[in-house]
């Protein structure tokens, strides 16, 4: 899983972790090609800049994509960001989204990117990419089923995990009306 986020990040500390790229952007400093970033994760954002082979790296990965990158943590104008040494666009092998995706019922990938445009985009790549029984495990989102009626409470579909619903919850199917604790997880 994704373990080193934005707000967690300090002066000196190395980075190897997936991000979402949300700029980038090919710019010229005394002679000599850079390229600034600006990365992003559940928990925030961070600029980045790359010296070497600015370039090649620049085709590497397009904005929107989930970037495997390779670092360490500095400072610039009073502000952090991340040296990058490496960067390459994450592929399905890396589990990228799995890695990435809030732990949210509503797979709000768009709070990575702080719009609305994004959340579509991260939800057609996800169903294209991910194998759903697969996410839902990884996210941790789950069906329960009714055991007097058979109607099921889907995480995915619901503003709230099953867990947080009080104990007086009841039934969805105005003809059962069954408690909360009648309800039992799906295994699939």
């Amino acid at each position: 899983m994704k373990s080193t986020f934005v707000r967690d990040l300090k002066v000196g500390n190395r980075v190897q972790d997936l991000f979402v790229l949300r700029k980038k952007e090919l710019k010229e400093y005394d002679g000599q090609k850079f390229l600034k970033l600006e990365l992003g994760d559940k928990s925030g954002r961070i600029d980045g800049v790359m010296w070497d082979q600015a370039e090649q790296f620049y085709h590497n990965a397009e904005v929107g994509n989930i970037v495997a990158v390779k670092g360490s943590v500095t400072t610039y104008k009073d502000s952090l960001q991340i040296n990058v040494e490496s960067l390459k666009k994450a592929d399905k092998k890396d589990c990228c989204y799995q890695k990435i995706v809030l732990k949210d019922n509503r797979l709000k990938g768009a709070i990575l990117f702080g719009d609305n445009k994004a959340m579509s985009y991260i939800t057609n790549k996800m169903e294209q990419d991910v194998d759903p029984k697969e996410l839902r495990k990884l996210l941790e989102i789950h069906e329960y089923e009714c055991a007097n009626c058979g109607a099921v409470y889907d995480e995915a579909k619901m503003e709230v995990p099953f867990k947080d619903l009080p104990e007086t919850f009841k039934c969805p199917n105005p003809d059962c009306r069954a408690i909360k604790k009648d309800f039992k997880k799906k295994y699939r």
